[in-house]
């Protein structure tokens, strides 16, 4: 296996770790502040002080941190869209984490939602990825040429979710010779699982960036 197909391989294997972490950081962190005091911007530092003083928060918050910087590192290793089309199934971790910590099942839309979600990525041709803002939004489409996009219903409020749609919409593929190329990558990876079947490329090629 060539130096570049590892890289994309160590890439992948972050992002899954990332964001099953940051999934299951959520959910330990939205459990902690049920049992604070009720927390209100209107008293920003007594509500700082309130989570600081919470160990289940802190942990949670511990964990979602190392998730992101596990996830910032994929994103210097591979692509966005591959680093993106493992991140989706996040939403899936999510609600199948949920229902289980819940000691409950998955409800019809819940199992429908989910695997929409980690599905999408494995049509070819689908440049899938879970958006939370609005900045990945329209990068992702300006980068990547992203063509699908997933949103988390229990994550994502109905004003912000609106934004995100709108930046998604509104952005075009920048055309940018190192952008096509990245897509170029995408897609051989798509034909060959990952495979190579020529020369490889040198390391700088396959870093994504």
């Amino acid at each position: 296996m060539s130096h570049t197909h590892l890289t994309t391989a160590l890439a992948l294997l972050l992002a899954f770790a990332s964001t099953t972490l940051v999934s299951l950081a959520y959910l330990r962190e939205h459990a902690a502040v049920g049992e604070l005091p009720v927390l209100s911007l209107r008293r920003p530092l007594g509500s700082v002080r309130a989570l600081l003083s919470s160990r289940a928060w802190l942990v949670g918050f511990a964990m979602e941190s190392t998730g992101f910087a596990m996830y910032v590192v994929a994103l210097a290793l591979a692509p966005l869209a591959l680093v993106q089309s493992v991140a989706a199934g996040g939403i899936g971790i999510l609600a199948v984490a949920s229902a289980r910590l819940g000691h409950r099942r998955l409800t019809k839309r819940e199992r429908l939602g989910a695997g929409v979600s980690v599905a999408a990525c494995k049509i070819r041709g689908i440049r899938a990825a879970t958006v939370h803002d609005t900045y990945t939004a329209h990068q992702s489409v300006e980068h990547d040429n992203l063509n699908v996009l997933c949103l988390g219903g229990r994550v994502v409020g109905t004003e912000l979710a609106a934004e995100i749609i709108a930046a998604f919409l509104a952005a075009e593929f920048s055309g940018a010779e190192r952008h096509v190329r990245r897509l170029a990558k995408v897609a051989e990876i798509e034909i060959t699982g990952g495979v190579s079947s020529g020369a490889a490329a040198s390391p700088r090629e396959g870093s994504g960036l």
